[in-house]
């Protein structure tokens, strides 16, 4: 497939992590459609060819180089996991072809080159802002802390959050690591009895959190579990009081928000979620900076989408900074019988008040790179 104004996209559509690849291609598709409807970008259709990973990191290499190599796309957008964005990022780098990353949270992906982008809040300011209101609006000040040690996700936020937690005055209780189908749910639950904590932050992704979150529900455990953006998808099973983070908060009243909650309904029959509000956004984004640059020219392209700022997205407003980050507010989500519920908003000003206070502004390669798998993560 080639075109003059083609939009190049992998990810999951069938495989473990299918469930992201399908949102993020619908996302997107309406984004292409809207856009095409309306004239196209300076005078071009956009033609968009998406191609499934299988959920596999080689597969994922394939795709991107039948999409630079034959198709020749002018721009890729895509990934819902780190571990594949990171796989890829190198060969959009190398060939001057801007790398809009819709899903995936490591801050380590853009320092792989200017033409590559963050889109999706990172793991820097997940951290914050549920440090934040942990320590702020739970009143926890002593938290025990649960993790996969074979995840860089998981690894990462534990890092990063206790950092912050107890720059703020909290107390980290413990640290236990904890393997997916590991047996050692006995002894979490004994040191939450023993130590006697406020809550518990677990960065989990799926399907370990909903399996580990349940398990100490069924215990008879009440405390508050606080955890990031990795776990929830549309199998997850409701957890009373568990509060996470979500980039999309489809309440919003905002015009530009319910005309795409509407237009995707209208569209797939079904609600979008966070993968496809995140999808839709970035093309958006990718859109409004090849318009503006009046070119497809891949260094025309990157030079404006590194001038993005304020772009009012579903998501919120979203600004990029010199690092290829993206710096947006970050939504609370509470868990419970019938639906999530925004409890919280820590904007992209406090994130980055608490930031250069903490001195987390800038991020070393040698941090983690983010979760190995998983949706946003």
């Amino acid at each position: 497939m080639s075109s003059e104004l083609l939009i190049g996209s992998y990810g999951s559509l069938s495989g473990q992590y299918s469930y992201g690849g399908k949102e993020l291609y619908r996302g997107i598709s309406l984004a292409v459609a809207e856009v095409n409807r309306d004239g196209g970008i300076n005078g071009a259709r956009v033609d968009y060819q998406f191609i499934d990973d299988r959920s596999d990191v080689r597969k994922s290499e394939l795709a991107m180089s039948r999409l630079i190599e034959i198709d020749m796309a002018t721009a890729i957008l895509g990934g819902t996991t780190s571990k594949r964005a990171l796989a890829v990022a190198s060969m959009c780098q190398n060939r001057g072809i801007p790398f809009v990353n819709t899903g995936a949270s490591s801050e380590v992906i853009p320092q792989v080159g200017d033409y590559v982008f963050l889109t999706n809040f990172g793991n820097r300011s997940q951290a914050i802002a549920l440090a934040k209101f942990a320590y702020a609006s739970l009143e926890c000040r002593r938290i025990g802390i649960l993790y996969n040690p074979d995840d860089v996700y998981s690894q990462d936020m534990k890092v990063r959050f206790a950092h912050i937690y107890t720059h703020l005055g909290g107390e980290i209780a413990f640290e236990i690591p904890c393997l997916p189908g590991a047996s050692n749910t006995r002894d979490i639950l004994k040191a939450i009895q023993t130590q006697k904590i406020d809550g518990l932050f677990s960065p989990f992704i799926h399907p370990q959190g909903p399996t580990e979150y349940t398990a100490i529900r069924k215990s008879g455990m009440t405390i508050p579990i606080i955890s990031g953006d990795g776990w929830l998808f549309e199998d997850s099973p409701p957890i009373t009081n568990l509060y996470h983070v979500k980039a999309f908060w489809p309440e919003n009243p905002d015009k530009v928000t319910q005309g795409f909650v509407k237009a995707y309904f209208h569209r797939y029959h079904e609600p979008p979620d966070d993968l496809s509000a995140l999808g839709y956004d970035a093309a958006r984004i990718l859109f409004r900076s090849i318009r503006e640059a009046k070119s497809l020219s891949g260094h025309k392209i990157r030079d404006a989408l590194q001038n993005t700022a304020g772009f009012p997205g579903v998501c919120g407003k979203t600004t990029i900074d010199k690092q290829r980050h993206a710096e947006k507010d970050v939504y609370i989500f509470s868990s419970n019988k019938e639906k999530q519920v925004k409890v919280k908003t820590i904007s992209a000003q406090e994130i980055r008040h608490l930031s250069k206070a903490l001195s987390l502004t800038g991020q070393k390669k040698s941090d983690p790179p983010g979760p190995s798998e998983g949706a946003s993560p």
